[in-house]
């Protein structure tokens, strides 16, 4: 706000929002912070690399050949046309390209990071494991070769190894919800389901406002754990945060996936009187509706989402159950 066109702002913005797992919106400034400052080397390689993980690759080697006219041996760029060369199918080429990148530049983060994934590639995780442990010693915080060692450690077997390296990201970065559910991948990936809840359990406690947290937990219970655990989490979730619908929501699904269809209705009735023709209340009644047209009560049920529709034409609920009722009639069109 107070300079409105200052890159650099646009470009602290931008890493926060990627950190939040914001995509569009980190995308959307690190593309202004290259409209205000079109030698932004470092919004620039941000930018590749989003066009990277999308396959456009001309952008990317767009972006990289101007970034490497400006400064020829940027290790960045140099890293992006590298993994480009691999993309194309020129994986062995790319690797040497890697490791003549590496030789340069022993301890840069990027080129360690990608000769790594090369290596692996290549089905030669001992090499990666050296390249990345080197990377590590120079750059003992850096998250995202951290995260390439833990991802070596998985591959090549060495658990103990892998379990550490997740637990030294949560270390460095307790409140990052990120670096918890890769750990309990982790052990769920290894049966070890227990401490995955406890894991999960962990990061609800950080931060017990989370509608998000408190479905994880009982969405992992409903898998792992008893129906009974996976409802009582539904229902202290529900008694934490009263409002949080979509949590209610969740619940009420719970029962119906169970067929348990009077508590589903309690659940839903609950939330179309709580908020009538409010978004969540409308949707309850789409819910309830379907309950009905279930049981065999079409006329009821039919009179219920004309109601919905009537509030909301677009009510993308009511227009799915409309669609089913009619394909259900045999009224394909």
């Amino acid at each position: 706000k107070i300079d409105p066109k200052d890159p650099e702002a646009y470009f602290l913005f931008a890493q926060v929002e990627e950190k939040e797992h914001n995509w569009r919106n980190a995308f959307a400034n690190y593309q202004r912070a290259v409209e205000l400052a079109p030698d932004h080397k470092r919004a620039q390689m941000r930018l590749a690399k989003f066009y990277l993980e999308a396959r456009m690759i001309e952008k990317v080697s767009e972006i990289t050949e101007k970034v490497l006219t400006q400064d020829p041996g940027y290790v960045p760029a140099e890293t992006l046309r590298i993994a480009v060369t691999a993309i194309n199918g020129r994986l062995p080429e790319a690797a040497k390209q890697g490791e003549a990148l590496h030789r340069i530049h022993p301890t840069d983060p990027d080129a360690a990071l990608l000769l790594a994934t090369l290596y692996l590639a290549q089905n030669r995780g001992a090499e990666a494991e050296v390249v990345l442990k080197k990377a590590r010693e120079a750059s003992p915080e850096n998250m995202e070769v951290l995260d390439g060692l833990g991802t070596v450690y998985s591959r090549t077997g060495a658990v103990q190894k892998a379990e550490a390296i997740i637990k030294k990201m949560i270390e460095l970065e307790p409140r990052i919800f990120d670096h918890r559910m890769k750990l309990v991948q982790f052990y769920d990936q290894h049966q070890e389901y227990g401490k995955a809840e406890a894991m999960l359990r962990e990061a609800l406690e950080l931060d017990k406002d989370s509608e998000m947290r408190h479905l994880m937990l009982a969405e992992y219970l409903t898998r792992r754990g008893t129906a009974e655990q996976a409802e009582a989490a539904l229902k202290e979730a529900q008694r934490q945060l009263p409002h949080a619908t979509k949590i209610r929501f969740a619940l009420g699904k719970f029962y119906e996936d169970r067929q348990q269809l009077p508590q589903a209705r309690t659940v839903y009735e609950a939330l179309r009187d709580g908020y009538k023709k409010e978004p969540a209340g409308l949707e309850a009644q789409v819910r309830l509706a379907a309950l009905d047209w279930t049981l065999g009560h079409e006329e009821k049920a039919e009179g219920q989402l004309q109601e919905v529709l009537r509030e909301n034409p677009r009510s993308m609920e009511g227009l799915l159950l409309q669609g089913k009722i009619a394909l259900k009639r045999g009224s394909g069109k």
